[in-house]
């Protein structure tokens, strides 16, 4: 799994942002309400079945790191809570499509 930069962007939605390495092969999901990530080899596991975060700490940190350079060299704009938000009042609406 290589870890050098890559020109492609990492995809940020509320919730995660998935970096993957040069190549494609490896992938790293951060969690941005837990802080945590997972690593996933996508050539030996395309459905992200094994995680490999825990038996490969110093390649997380490596792509955390480059992830890092990444956001700010984009001057990505992160998700961030609204501290005015109640899911409990949210949880009885759904919005129906017309």
């Amino acid at each position: 799994m290589s870890t050098a930069p890559t020109g492609l962007k990492p995809f940020i939605d509320n919730t995660y942002i998935v970096f993957m390495s040069d190549n494609g092969a490896g992938g790293l999901l951060k969690d941005l309400e837990t802080g945590t990530s997972q690593l996933f080899d996508l050539e030996a596991d395309l459905s992200e079945k094994n995680n490999l975060s825990e038996s490969m700490p110093e390649k997380v940190k490596q792509l955390e790191e480059l992830l890092g350079e990444r956001l700010a060299a984009i001057q990505a704009q992160m998700p961030t809570q609204n501290p005015d938000y109640d899911s409990d009042a949210d949880s009885g609406s759904k919005r129906r499509r017309k």
